[in-house]
């Protein structure tokens, strides 16, 4: 425009000679619009932002020049938002900017709404930086000047030996992944076997896709026995993968990655399909079990569609609805409470069973657990540790045990890998047992032999 304005002026009168004075003032705007950092600035604290940072360390990479960073993740500041409110968490935001610029000058990025990233030319620099947050950080929350919230600090020596920028904030990511999130500061720095972990996590997400594409992923079944009709009753629908050159994935791992990348709902598909598949194949199986547990993930929870789609998908096999039962975790029941309720409903309505899954493993909202319609709790293999050498494990797991049977649920104790907590569950009248003890996760034909063993020895 300015260029085109200065043509038209010189057109009108050639004695003005305003072509190239529009020319330059055009490549000046250019160049202060490119290389403003301003133009990539955060307007909460005032620090540049993910993408001028991108584009800064993308330069240093090219350049062959080494830096390292420090990142600051505020991994409590969802929870200050909910006990002080928004502003008291900007307000924390605003002083940590302040501090961390104090700490490293123009170089402090606000990567996220949590994250900030300080980055470092020497390892001596990289030091002082780290050693100041710690202080920072530690600081008494009565203290006015303090930015009172535990932070996980992670760091990273050699950033430029991981390539991009975008990998570099990836690293970081994951490193801060394995923090344990005690409730204090937490210091976590790259090693070799952390990043030969990172590595590994980038070929399977990188996979992930194909083995959705080209259907990899497969299911393996763990049948549940109940020890008052002595054989199993139901099963549990788990996936599974296998990479070509890495061999078999932790589910763990993939589905976590999966989650991330909200590839998860596709996965949950797949699985689905195969699991009506195989029951349409065995009718007689059909017939010798209660149903197949099915977990659910939060994306397949929260989407506004998520359980209708289930739904039509087994309307397309003709099964029964009853052949089938979900399974959602203590920590999706509690923080996706008010979607999630919807989403019950219609499984309920459509005669679909709901079971608690997981319940011991983290943390639960019993009221809002109580509020959805679950027929089945399964008690984590966590709660069973101890339970037969240490006495008060024991009570507690029992009083769990009877409080869930007067409510009136079903109890299917997960996990259990021992005869002698077998029988000491037993006393306590559990009945559904889910572990190694009785049998590991089988493949479609492994289950169908052990069945089938299990009837002739009845007969």
């Amino acid at each position: 425009m300015l260029a085109a304005f200065g043509i038209a002026a010189q057109a009108v009168n050639p004695a003005v000679l305003t072509t190239g004075f529009g020319l330059s003032l055009s490549i000046l705007a250019m160049y202060l619009t490119i290389n403003n950092p301003c133009a990539c600035m955060d307007s909460l604290t005032g620090l540049n932002d993910k993408q001028y940072l991108l584009r800064r360390m993308n330069e240093l990479t090219d350049a062959h020049k080494a830096f390292h960073i420090i990142t600051v993740y505020a991994y409590q500041l969802d929870h200050m938002n909910k006990v002080s409110g928004v502003q008291s968490g900007d307000e924390f935001l605003r002083r940590a900017a302040e501090h961390m610029q104090e700490i490293a000058g123009r170089n402090v990025f606000r990567v996220t709404g949590k994250r900030f990233l300080l980055l470092t030319f020497s390892l001596r620099e990289y030091e002082a930086c780290l050693t100041s947050l710690r202080q920072v950080f530690h600081t008494q929350p009565d203290d006015a000047q303090a930015a009172p919230s535990p932070v996980i600090l992670c760091g990273v020596v050699g950033a430029e030996k991981l390539g991009t920028g975008g990998l570099v904030l990836d690293y970081a990511e994951y490193l801060e992944s394995l923090a344990a999130r005690s409730g204090g500061t937490e210091v976590i720095q790259n090693d070799r076997k952390n990043r030969d972990s990172f590595y590994y996590n980038k070929q399977v997400e990188q996979f992930l896709h194909r083995a959705i594409d080209e259907d990899l992923f497969e299911v393996y079944y763990q049948p549940v026995y109940s020890l008052h009709q002595q054989r199993f009753v139901t099963l549990e629908a788990l996936s599974r993968l296998r990479h070509p050159t890495l061999g078999w994935i932790s589910p763990d791992i993939f589905i976590r990655l999966a989650e991330k990348n909200r590839l998860i709902s596709q996965i949950t598909e797949l699985q689905l399909r195969r699991v009506c598949r195989f029951l349409r194949e065995n009718p007689a199986l059909r017939a010798s079990i209660a149903n197949v547990k099915i977990n659910l993930s939060p994306l397949d929870l929260i989407h506004s569609d998520g359980g209708s789609h289930l739904i039509r998908i087994l309307d397309e096999y003709g099964l029964p609805y009853s052949c089938f039962q979900f399974e959602i975790t203590e920590t999706v029941a509690t923080e996706y409470s008010a979607s999630l309720t919807r989403v019950a409903e219609s499984f309920q309505a459509a005669g679909i069973g709901l079971c608690l899954d997981d319940f011991g493993s983290g943390y639960a909202n019993l009221n809002t657990v109580m509020q959805l319609p679950f027929s089945v709790i399964k008690l984590d293999r966590s709660l069973l540790f101890h339970i037969c050498t240490d006495k008060n494990a024991a009570l507690f797991y029992q009083s769990i045990v009877s409080a869930f049977c007067r409510l009136g649920y079903r109890i299917i104790a997960e996990g259990v890998e021992t005869q002698e907590e077998m029988e000491l569950l037993r006393s306590w009248n559990v009945d559904m047992i889910q572990g190694y003890y009785f049998s590991r996760p089988l493949p479609p034909g492994d289950l169908l032999r052990l069945l089938t063993e299990e009837a002739v020895e009845q007969m």
